[in-house]
């Protein structure tokens, strides 16, 4: 019996540390590993201006590590000019950036390796980006429509990019690939006039 107590006391501390949000710098994050001190960008709804997100923010006299940008973190934000992304950040979740029309720069570092479902899908503000060699997956819907963008650099080897991942993409003129393309991933690409695919081999 007072094993089981002592099961479900654990349990339920760990839960409300689990979700637990709180603002650092005008910024919102969501404790994800109580253990390990990490935390995750939260939601940041009618979030403006410039994000500067550092690898390390304080909690309850607490130092913890960002290692995502959480879910529909900042979607909708067309207010967002511009992110910092620390080294510490390894995933960039779906719906993030979604349709954060105002986002004109953003640099991601290499320490990602996923960035999610439509993550960046309508930030038509966006005119230049380079993929690091640490992205292994570029997910569904990962850019589409974001009409600005004329300029996008990849490695080689190149990271896997999935269905729809830069649809409608009607800025971008020319793609030197080096990895292997998904169903419709440049479909609507009206301005593209040279597309060359070197896969490894």
């Amino acid at each position: 019996m007072k094993k089981t107590l002592l099961f479900l006391f654990i349990l339920v501390n760990t839960n409300l540390v689990l979700s637990q949000t709180f603002n650092y710098n005008g910024i919102n994050y969501q404790v994800i590993d109580p253990t390990n001190f990490y935390v995750r960008v939260g939601t940041n709804p009618s979030f403006s201006g410039v994000a500067n997100i550092p690898e390390t923010v304080n909690y309850s006299s607490q130092n913890y590590t960002v290692k995502e940008i959480g879910y529909e973190a900042f979607r909708g934000c067309s207010g967002l000019t511009s992110v910092t992304i620390p080294n510490s950040v390894t995933y960039i979740n779906s719906y993030a950036f979604h349709t954060c029309t105002g986002l004109t720069a953003i640099t991601i570092p290499n320490s990602v390796t996923i960035l999610g479902i439509a993550s960046f899908y309508g930030c038509t503000g966006l005119t230049t980006l380079n993929i690091p060699s640490s992205i292994t997956t570029i997910d569904d819907f990962a850019f589409v429509g974001c009409t600005g963008l004329t300029s996008l650099s990849f490695p080689s080897p190149g990271p896997s990019i999935n269905y729809c991942t830069f649809s409608g993409c009607t800025g971008l003129t020319s793609l030197n690939l080096t990895s292997s393309v998904g169903a419709s991933s440049f479909s609507g690409c009206t301005g593209l006039a040279s597309v060359t695919i070197n896969t490894p081999g």
